[in-house]
């Protein structure tokens, strides 16, 4: 993304879990790697608790996955006004009370069809529902692509269909209009159809070094995949049209420890969140060469306890700057 005379991008970190409020929200930065806010979401209105992926759609509003059990729910927020205003919140797109497949999601998703996706950690499938352009009531699940599929399942769960996902994580649409869906416990990225969710094939696992894949990115060009490999505290990357694979961030350069979110930006450099050191590092764009030190240290004295606070997801949002 590029600057311009009244925009300015901003880093939005989502830190893993919590439910003392420490870390149920989203956290701010600047290009220069400095803290703006530990709140771009206003939440006098609603209770945010264990806070995973995140959209920022077309228009500017964002959706926000609230993974905490009973309160499972996406949320729906307004546009930034500017880089210090929380967002204002605009109510409950869905959640677990009308949709019983949206449990613990992990990530959300717009899809080509203009329609929101969830991945479900508890159910381990994929939920769907009319998106905010629909002639339909926003936030309603669509029906299944196969009748006897519940109402909110687009992918189903490999205990239900053995090609489904045995624990799912990050998904994304590829350039091909395909579902592709990082299956942790498989150690694999699976190749879905995109329009009725059938299994095509498994385009990398174990045998190419991938070990607990969790965060997916497509690059700016739509030609490769980025993959984490979480376990080994690496990145790899899929070729879409011939298929390689081949490891870009190898294990623990620059300091990389249990491997995250990912992001690019357009001055040449990708982003990798390091969960286990409360770290965004980044490395050139070209051969994943890492940054002589971290981009940015997360280590206020409140997350200073363990895991529970570490950073996951990362993505750079445009945000007017006010003036």
């Amino acid at each position: 993304m590029s600057n311009s005379a009244s925009m300015n991008d901003l880093w939005y970190i989502v830190l893993h879990g919590g439910d003392d409020g420490i870390g149920d929200n989203i956290w701010s930065y600047d290009t220069a790697g400095n803290l703006v806010s530990n709140a771009v979401l206003e939440t006098s209105q609603v209770h945010l608790q264990e806070l995973r992926g995140f959209a920022v759609l077309p228009n500017g509003d964002l959706y926000v996955a609230n993974a905490y059990k009973e309160n499972s729910a996406i949320l729906h927020f307004g546009p930034a006004k500017d880089r210090q205003t929380p967002r204002q919140f605009r109510g409950v797109f869905t959640s677990t009370k009308t949709s019983p497949g949206l449990k613990h999601p992990f990530n959300l998703i717009m899809g080509p069809d203009g329609n929101i996706y969830a991945s479900n950690q508890d159910t381990n499938a994929v939920t769907r529902y009319y998106g905010p352009g629909s002639s339909h009531v926003p936030g309603t699940p669509m029906p299944p692509p196969k009748p006897d599929y519940p109402l909110d399942i687009f992918l189903q769960s490999a205990r239900v269909v053995p090609t489904g996902v045995k624990e799912i994580r990050d998904i994304l649409f590829g350039p091909d209009g395909c579902l592709y869906v990082a299956d942790e416990d498989r150690n694999e990225v699976r190749q879905y159809d995109g329009k009725n969710g059938e299994y095509l094939r498994t385009i990398t696992n174990q045998n190419d070094g991938l070990d607990a894949p969790v965060h997916l990115l497509i690059s700016p060009d739509q030609a490769h995949l980025y993959i984490g490999s979480s376990q080994n505290d690496k990145v790899f990357r899929y070729h879409f049209s011939t298929g390689h694979v081949k490891t870009f961030v190898h294990s623990g350069d620059g300091g990389l420890k249990a491997t995250g979110g990912m992001a690019f930006d357009n001055d040449g450099w990708f982003y990798v969140v390091s969960r286990l050191t409360n770290q965004i590092l980044r490395y050139t764009q070209s051969d994943g060469t890492p940054d002589k030190k971290p981009f940015i240290n997360i280590v206020p004295k409140a997350l200073s306890r363990g895991r529970a606070y570490n950073p996951e997801f990362i993505a750079l949002v445009k945000v007017p700057t006010g003036q």
